[in-house]
């Protein structure tokens, strides 16, 4: 299967990775790229590979948070609900044209911080440990070949936005 994620910029990806890093040395967790997830399940990686050099005239852009999370979902234990904005559903709906209509991804659009199985005192705790910064800036368009196990994940291709 393959996804296309929106990476952040250098700056956010250093930042946010100092979170992801600091929970998966406590939790004994993996260690990823930070992202948000703009479509998922896609079974053709040239389809992927395809969506994402549409989007290659895009500017990079801005995208506001809202608050933390959490979930019984192991691709969502903790994270950083993000904002719909324009720009973001751009970039949604120009994969979503691409990809066969039989292949539906729901968008919720988050920045996972863990991916573990925790009980809901331990994922709540996270929670009230962090202070997450409201706005994040994103100038990249991934493809990657995802996986059940995080470290087999790989960048495909990736498009860098102006």
């Amino acid at each position: 299967m393959y996804s296309v994620w929106i990476e952040p910029v250098e700056k956010d990806t250093k930042y946010l990775l100092r979170i992801i890093n600091s929970l998966g040395k406590k939790y004994g967790s993996p260690t990823f790229c930070p992202h948000i997830t703009v479509y998922s399940k896609i079974r053709d990686d040239s389809i992927a590979k395809s969506a994402i050099k549409n989007c290659r005239r895009m500017k990079k852009f801005t995208v506001k948070t809202t608050d933390l999370g959490f979930s019984d979902d192991l691709w969502k234990t903790v994270f950083v609900n993000a904002e719909e904005n324009r720009k973001l559903l751009q970039v949604h709906n120009t994969i979503k044209k691409a990809v066969p209509p039989d292949q539906k991804y729901e968008f919720h659009p988050h920045i996972s911080l863990i991916y573990k199985k925790l009980d809901d005192t331990e994922k709540q705790a996270i929670i009230d440990s962090l202070k997450v910064k409201q706005k994040f800036t994103f100038d990249k368009i991934t493809v990657i070949a995802s996986s059940n196990v995080v470290e087999k994940w790989k960048v495909l291709d990736r498009v860098v936005l102006k």
